[in-house]
């Protein structure tokens, strides 16, 4: 009989800017038998454990019936107050390892060496990426980080057989969800999302996508895809079947009702869009009310900035739906 242990573990990785739909595009995956989705990952030494966010289904992430058996096999953490120094050490090595600084050296070093934060960081999350695996069952995990700069989708973690998905949007759809004011509905304590202005939305979602090509780069072409969100909300069962094929998984069964409408039980993201709770019946459609409510001024500004990447990735600069 062979060994779990020693069978790499599947991940689906989402690359790309947020409030490109990665929130929605891990949820309706995270319905398919046999898929696992974890939310933005990287978000779980900061939000989840030092910040107490609750997790998708609500609880405490060490009360929660997958991570907290997911954080005692993997890194031996139980409890907040017990484990601060184990939790604090951990964070403090992904902050010093996932910086846009070290970029440089995180896309030219192979191997960690000398590199004791990368070392112990990517040594913990392939321990975190296999407890999930085998405390959930799931024969594919997605992680909708988004961020370019995980040691794992860079292949800096031993033990993972990966496949990876730029998600892009109409970089003017982007920035006008940055302007938006949005409430934390899945946080206690309440409060706001952060805001950003065109310019700064602008920047960050080409750096990003640049930075995302770049590594998709590295990897083999047949594991890797680049999906608007915008042919996502046309067509999502096709868009689904296509990505757990990219992934090398086949589902016997697929969580729509009809074409546009998924059915979301309970999620265990630790980390993403508030609307990672929403369960029921969702319909998925495309949002153009940017159309006619972010300014023309505005427009223009966000189209300047990002009209060589947008322009390569279908979006035109008029107003509607992105060109094929």
């Amino acid at each position: 009989m062979s060994d779990p242990a020693a069978v790499p573990v599947k991940v689906l990785f989402i690359l790309g800017k947020g409030r490109s739909g990665s929130t929605l595009l891990d949820n309706v995956l995270g319905q398919v038998p046999g898929v696992f989705s974890t939310g933005e990952l990287h978000r779980l030494w900061d939000w989840g454990l030092r910040q107490g966010v609750p997790c998708g289904c609500g609880k405490d992430a060490l009360t929660c019936p997958v991570w907290s058996p997911v954080l005692a096999k993997s890194v031996g953490i139980q409890s907040r107050d017990g484990d601060a120094e184990r939790i604090e050490a951990i964070w403090h090595d992904q902050q010093a390892v996932e910086r846009w600084r070290q970029a440089p050296r995180l896309f030219t070093r192979r191997q960690s060496g000398g590199w004791l934060a990368l070392r112990r960081y990517a040594e913990i999350l392939g321990s975190v990426y296999g407890a999930l695996r085998d405390v959930t069952g799931a024969r594919l995990l997605v992680d909708s980080s988004k961020t370019p700069l995980n040691p794992a989708v860079l292949g800096l973690v031993e033990g993972l057989d990966g496949s990876a998905v730029q998600l892009v949007r109409d970089p003017r759809a982007v920035g006008f969800s940055w302007q938006r004011t949005r409430a934390w509905s899945d946080r206690a304590r309440g409060g706001t999302m952060p805001r950003f202005g065109p310019v700064h939305t602008a920047a960050s979602w080409a750096l990003r996508n640049v930075t995302a090509e770049l590594v998709l780069h590295r990897w083999p072409a047949t594991r890797t895809a680049r999906l608007r969100y915008e042919d996502f909300c046309e067509a999502p069962r096709t868009t689904i079947t296509e990505l757990l094929a990219l992934a090398g998984v086949q589902a016997d069964r697929l969580p729509f009702s009809d074409e546009h409408t998924v059915r979301v039980g309970e999620t265990h993201t630790i980390g993403g869009n508030p609307n990672r709770v929403t369960n029921g019946e969702v319909s998925i459609s495309p949002d153009r009310e940017w159309e006619n409510q972010l300014p023309a001024r505005t427009q223009r500004v966000v189209s300047t900035l990002t009209w060589p990447l947008a322009r390569r990735y279908g979006y035109s600069a008029s107003r509607g739906a992105p060109s094929r």
